[in-house]
């Protein structure tokens, strides 16, 4: 009888033990919910209707959104790194009303060391742009106060209002564009099942290539500026989603990658600043996936691949040439990618790659 009480009382401890955990956990995840009083545009999921293509996307945009833009602009590590590149030409009104505002204002942004970080890869702006999308915009502004002075003391309402039209214009062509490309991109890797997972689209229109994106258990956030060819950041990007599985969680390919290993050291030695690519694995991975663009979009124009290819190799990205032959091959074959890339891998010619690398540089 003893053991019996003693039994109970230990499986009603038990109980509440893990019900007051499971209290603890919800109040700890707790998210905002997001305010339906503010206005944005396309943030409906959408279902395509594009015959052939099933998929989920969204193509957000508000004025929370448009504010992180104009201080990612106003930060003079983007201006430094962006400043030749080809604008939008709603994006240069823009950015012109942006330069005109209080000199004062365009300082703060710039010698703020929170604002330092803020750049097209940075954490820190991804989680801003998702409370951005998901926050009104008093909640928003209030997260944090330099946001709120500089949205407050440049007027940002006004210029957002001055080019909503415009913006939501572009938008509404990547909204047809999106689903198009990633069909595309599936087919290329010959994958016959749909994405299963949700597309989130956000286009900084204000800023240039490059783009980039975060993946969750069922999402994609794809993160993208203005491109001449504007499927290029989304077709980049997704790429890069479909070949993190193969290239890094199989043992066989893994190993594959390290036997090329050699080629960093010439990487190396040459001074070349490979930026987040520093290691032989990002290399390698980076290189395949302009390869795959390079494939999908400019096949048919044989001068702009050819630049684009010496372009990247020159920036250290060292295998694109190789990749690019070995997916002609690829195209013409009756398999799927995923069984082809050991093939892609095993084939690197060291002492060759070296040569043509070093003659190229010169």
């Amino acid at each position: 009888m003893k053991f019996r009480k003693f039994i109970t009382a230990f499986l009603l401890i038990v109980i509440l033990l893990f019900s007051n955990i499971s209290c603890s956990h919800k109040i700890a995840i707790k998210k905002e919910k997001p305010d339906v009083s503010l206005e944005t545009t396309q943030t409906e999921i959408e279902e395509t209707e594009i015959p052939g293509v099933s998929l989920k996307y969204s193509v957000p945009y508000n004025e929370n959104i448009f504010t992180l833009f104009c201080i990612l602009n106003l930060t003079e590590s983007y201006k430094e790194v962006h400043s030749s590149y080809k604008f939008h030409p709603v994006a240069v009104k823009i950015k012109n009303d942006l330069n005109n505002i209080d000199p004062k204002i365009i300082e703060k942004i710039q010698s703020d060391p929170d604002f330092e970080k803020f750049d097209p890869y940075s954490p820190e702006l991804t989680n801003y742009i998702k409370y951005a999308m998901m926050l009104s915009r008093e909640k928003f502004l209030n997260r944090n106060i330099l946001i709120k002075e500089f949205y407050e003391e440049a007027n940002i309402h006004d210029l957002y209002l001055k080019y909503k039209d415009d913006y939501e214009k572009e938008l509404e062509e990547y909204g047809k564009i999106l689903p198009e490309a990633i069909k595309k991109t599936r087919d290329y890797f010959r994958l016959e099942d749909p994405e299963e997972k949700e597309i989130i689209f956000v286009l900084n229109l204000l800023g240039t290539f490059p783009a980039h994106f975060t993946n969750t258990p069922n999402k994609i956030y794809i993160y993208s500026s203005y491109a001449e060819i504007s499927s290029m950041g989304i077709i980049h990007e997704y790429t890069n989603t479909l070949l993190l599985i193969p290239l890094f969680h199989d043992k066989k390919n893994s190993e594959l990658i390290q036997q090329s290993y050699g080629l960093m050291k010439i990487l190396q030695e040459s001074g070349i600043f490979l930026g987040p690519y520093n290691l032989w694995t990002g290399v390698v991975y980076k290189s395949l996936v302009h390869s795959i663009v390079i494939r999908i979009l400019l096949s048919n124009n044989e001068e702009e691949m050819q630049s684009r290819i010496q372009f990247l190799e020159k920036s250290g990205l060292i295998l694109v040439r190789h990749f690019y032959k070995k997916l002609e091959e690829y195209e013409k074959k009756d398999i799927k990618f995923n069984e082809f890339l050991p093939e892609m891998l095993s084939t690197i010619d060291i002492e060759k790659e070296k040569e043509e690398f070093l003659r190229d540089s010169k």
